[in-house]
């Protein structure tokens, strides 16, 4: 039987080995595709998602797939999340060598995979991206059910070019990464670009260990396990708040309001806007951007989502 799809080749998010200012553009713990209905897309979580990856090598690195493990483990240890990760069965081939829309077509194919795809080479990555164009990884949702909003497609691809056994942590960095957004969830900036820094009311400054996974620059450290190989507070609150578990409501706490302009009424869409603990003020701190579900474009989203703010997954009674 046929189904209405809408895919969604626009809405994929990039991981870049790029060092040094980040986009001043907020971005925070919460969904990376958003119907005009104000509505997040959510995967089914009736049945783990199962995601198929490529036959082929990533770069010198041979065997991905314990890399991958580690990154699904990471997902899957979030306890008030309902939403499970699966890895499947492997794609049909090796997949190299593809064309823009020849890799259009693969992620758009609805065919039942979601395939995770080892471009060993780096050629994918040169024909979409441009020669040496720092691209780690992209991922994203690719098909969505027009008549429901559901996820029923999405992919990851990573780019081999300089992969090597000696930056498999980097790698499994990426992986944990792009993941997240085959999950659905946007791009984090909570400590990512405040690293070595102090933050005004609180103690102490930012270190690497502390950067959420789902921050945008892959940033630089010697650490095993990288630091962004695991989850923040921030990165399993966003992920829980998406797919609630019967525990998530029940065992966190949460922040509700408006972010407003100074004359006091008027509503501020796009205000990254953070809790953190005072106590651990950069290991125990969630976010959330203001208006996140709120599209100007669309009659049915109500207005007053605009300067809307919900900072879910907190821990209960920390001041």
């Amino acid at each position: 039987m046929s189904r209405l799809l809408t895919a969604f080749l626009g809405f994929v998010f990039v991981l870049t080995l790029v060092l040094g200012v980040v986009s001043s553009t907020a971005n925070a713990g919460g969904p990376l595709l958003i119907g005009k209905d104000g509505v997040p897309r959510r995967w089914s979580t009736a049945s783990p998602l199962v995601i198929n990856l490529d036959r082929g090598a990533l770069g010198r690195i041979a065997s991905p797939f314990a890399l991958m493990e580690h990154a699904v483990g990471q997902w899957n240890d979030v306890g008030t999340a309902a939403l499970k990760v699966q890895i499947g069965e492997p794609l049909s081939s090796d997949v190299e060598g593809l064309s823009e829309s020849q890799f259009d077509s693969l992620i758009t194919k609805d065919d039942g995979t979601n395939p995770v795809i080892f471009d060993s080479t780096g050629e994918i990555f040169a024909s979409i991206y441009g020669a040496r164009s720092g691209v780690v990884g992209v991922a994203g949702p690719s098909l969505v059910m027009s008549s429901n909003g559901t996820i029923v497609k999405g992919f990851a691809m990573f780019n081999g070019a300089d992969a090597t056994d000696d930056s498999a942590e980097v790698i499994k960095a990426a992986f944990t990464h792009e993941l997240g957004h085959m999950l659905n969830l946007e791009h984090a900036q909570i400590n990512g670009s405040r690293i070595g820094t102090a933050i005004p009311g609180f103690d102490g400054v930012v270190n690497v260990s502390q950067v959420e996974t789902m921050f945008p620059v892959l940033v630089q450290s010697a650490a095993k396990p990288h630091p962004m190989a695991t989850l923040h507070m921030d990165d399993a609150a966003a992920f829980a708040a998406l797919y609630p578990a019967g525990s998530f409501a029940s065992s966190t706490a949460s922040i509700t309001g408006l972010v407003l302009d100074i004359d006091g009424q008027t509503h501020i869409q796009g205000v990254n806007v953070i809790a953190r603990s005072v106590s651990r003020p950069f290991d125990d701190a969630v976010s959330y951007v203001s208006g996140l579900l709120f599209d100007p474009a669309s009659p049915s989203v109500p207005p007053a989502l605009r300067g809307a703010s919900e900072l879910r997954g907190l821990t209960p009674h920390e001041t």
